[in-house]
């Protein structure tokens, strides 16, 4: 690149929140792009913006951030499998009622690098080993190396109850998360509202007790929510709460 840029970041979100990181990592690179008359692939931009994020920043995190910024498109559900990088954007169904999605801040901003976000990413790994070591299939050396996406949801149902708490606890949330996104899409081609919501539930649920994560003023505001009539689902995305509401 030879030319650089003078610029102006500004949003209506709160600042720290929803992925905010990828999201302005994103725009520095497209802008960067756009005033050197550089042209770069979708799937480019994710990866270099994903590069920032594992390489410089230092934080364990996959490329899903990154791929909603560039791919989604309104009134679709982008679905995307992380390991190939192939993905779908869904159109709703013709029969969804009316909704809103709002975004309820908790007001606590905090850098995920200063979190256990890693190590919760540790975890599931090792969470992986253990399954590969119970059931005889073979082992990955390198625990950087190690995805739960390998390890069919067979074994991990066979061998879950052999796994100590912790573990057994991260591996849940992975796999009981894969298929509410399968559940989640199905409802969402479908014009069910209600079911898609119920799997935001859920998964927050799920995040909340099984891979602990989220800090106290989020889980208050989902435990409200949960309570509160007319809202459909929801579930914690970085400092916030994403609620699809009733119209």
């Amino acid at each position: 690149m030879k030319k650089g840029l003078n610029a102006i970041v500004s949003g209506k979100l709160p600042i720290g929140g929803l992925s905010s990181s990828a999201a302005v990592t994103t725009a520095y690179l497209m802008a960067l792009c756009d005033v050197n008359d550089i042209e770069v692939s979708k799937l480019d931009l994710i990866k270099y913006s994903h590069w920032v994020e594992t390489q410089f920043i230092g934080l364990k995190n996959g490329i899903l951030d990154q791929s909603a910024n560039i791919l989604s498109m309104d009134n679709h559900l982008m679905v995307m499998d992380c390991k190939t990088n192939d993905y779908e954007l869904i159109q709703k169904g013709a029969d969804m009622p009316e909704f809103e999605v709002v975004v309820v801040y908790s007001g606590i901003s905090k850098q995920l690098i200063s979190t256990d976000f890693n190590n919760r990413t540790d975890e599931l790994r090792v969470a992986g080993w253990l399954l590969q070591e119970l059931s005889g299939i073979e082992f990955t050396p390198s625990l950087e190396k190690v995805h739960l996406r390998d390890i069919p949801v067979e074994v991990y149902l066979q061998y879950k109850e052999q796994l100590p708490e912790r573990f057994r606890k991260r591996a849940a949330h992975f796999y009981t998360e894969q298929a509410r996104v399968e559940q989640g899409s199905k409802a969402w081609v479908a014009g069910d509202i209600k079911t898609f919501g119920q799997m935001m539930f859920e998964s927050g649920e799920s995040s909340f007790y099984q891979y602990e994560s989220g800090i106290p003023e989020m889980k208050d505001i989902y435990d409200l929510l949960h309570e509160y009539q007319g809202v459909y689902g929801a579930r914690p995305v970085a400092q916030a709460i994403e609620v699809p509401l009733l119209d």
